[in-house]
């Protein structure tokens, strides 16, 4: 340790100090401090691993093959790193990612565990999923099978939801509780579920579980656009007549997919003719009917229509 060292009266010195030093200057100031003690052993024995494994590591990095040591100076050839940072990297399994001449990147599967191990900070339930809140990300705790996620009323919320939940519907397939009720749907109407997309979309096909087994029924896909006060608008897509409604699960394919965006809502139905059928009835879901007894509605409305339970009827 350095000593202050008193000045000479005769010499009117100021005091001064003696033993090993260290001069620097800060901000413009010149300083002088003591020597600083030489590092102990960490007490931790993790940090005293870790330091260990450092150490061979940099030793390790001068015996790499030449080429490898060559590709990685070329790698971080113009950045702050220098060719053994890369190396140590490596060997320590967080290098940064290898991206291919086709664009594919390949992740280490250590920079996978420490993502994973960030993202249980929000949500560490398996099935769980995360979604943009106002201010943070937040969780989305898994629901039970069959369950769909809804947007919530607030427009920003997501839960899983049994039910295509909320005032306009929404999107899924119905849980097969719904199959204990039916509601009589007429022959020569349109009608069509409103469904709401929480995200973008495309849909093939229009589906609808029946309590009939009707093979004279001819049934025809259409989806439209829904107006502010839930009329029909705009027709965005149909499909070709199908022959025949069995009892269960109907699928009606589009003649083309249909892209609908997030937070979009539209009607999913058909137009039946030659006989009427019962379908598998939910909560009331707002179904628009009408009285078409040969073609499909016409475009550009908006046109009223009439609630019903129909719950089995949405678009995948």
């Amino acid at each position: 340790m350095p000593a202050l060292k008193g000045g000479g009266k005769t010499l009117n010195r100021q005091p001064s100090l003696k033993g090993s030093l260290v001069f620097y200057i800060s901000n413009g100031q010149f300083y002088a401090s003591p020597w600083p003690k030489k590092r102990g052993k960490p007490k931790s024995a993790v940090t005293r691993a870790q330091n260990e494994w450092f150490r061979q590591a940099q030793w390790a990095t001068k015996y790499w093959p030449a080429q490898s040591q060559l590709d990685c100076a070329k790698a971080v050839a113009g950045t702050a790193l220098l060719p053994r940072d890369l190396m140590t990297m490596i060997m320590a399994g967080r290098c940064y990612m290898l991206t291919f001449k086709d664009g594919r990147k390949m992740y280490s599967k250590q920079m996978v565990s420490d993502v994973s191990q960030s993202l249980d900070v929000i949500a560490q339930e398996p099935g769980s999923m995360m979604f943009r809140g106002p201010q943070y990300w937040q969780p989305v705790l898994p629901g039970a099978p069959g369950n769909v996620p809804v947007v919530q009323d607030d427009g920003v919320t997501i839960a899983f939801s049994a039910s295509a939940g909320g005032a306009a519907g929404g999107s899924g397939i119905p849980s097969q509780d719904w199959q204990t009720a039916s509601d009589l749907f007429s022959a020569g109407f349109y009608g069509g579920a409103k469904r709401f997309y929480p995200s973008d979309t495309n849909l093939n096909t229009v589906c609808f579980f029946s309590m009939d087994n009707e093979p004279s029924a001819t049934i025809t896909p259409a989806i439209y656009s829904s107006t502010e006060s839930g009329g029909l608008y705009d027709l965005l897509a149909t499909g070709d007549t199908v022959t025949g409604i069995v009892s269960g699960l109907n699928r009606l394919p589009l003649s083309a997919p249909l892209r609908v965006t997030r937070g979009e809502i539209v009607h999913v139905g058909f137009v039946l003719q030659g006989a009427s059928i019962h379908l598998a009835a939910a909560t009331i879901n707002s179904v628009m009917y009408f009285s078409t007894p040969a073609d499909l509605p016409p475009e550009n409305g908006p046109l009223g229509g009439g609630n019903a339970t129909w719950g089995s009827m949405w678009a995948e």
